[in-house]
């Protein structure tokens, strides 16, 4: 686990106030943890009735959501706070 997996709230680039990290991040991150590779860890949650509405960008090493990304940086999966669209 990298940067910024405090469990808060925080704001939006759209002014929208949400706990951060949304639970699909933490139950991605547990497939990932538990040998997934992300897409498959995506797959997995959505054949298994699970809701989540990430993307993943393999030439970016991120998986992309709808307020933030997750990227892996050195080898650690740190949550990015998105900017804009």
């Amino acid at each position: 686990m990298g940067g910024f997996w405090n469990v808060e709230f925080v704001v939006s680039f759209t002014g929208v106030r949400f706990l951060n990290p949304p639970i699909d991040q933490v139950q991605i991150f547990d497939l990932l943890d538990r040998g997934f590779d992300p897409q498959g860890a995506l797959d997995w949650m959505r054949s298994n009735g699970y809701s989540t509405q990430g993307v993943w960008y393999a030439s970016v090493s991120a998986l992309g959501f709808p307020y933030e990304y997750m990227a892996l940086i050195n080898g650690k999966w740190d949550i990015i706070l998105r900017s804009g669209a």
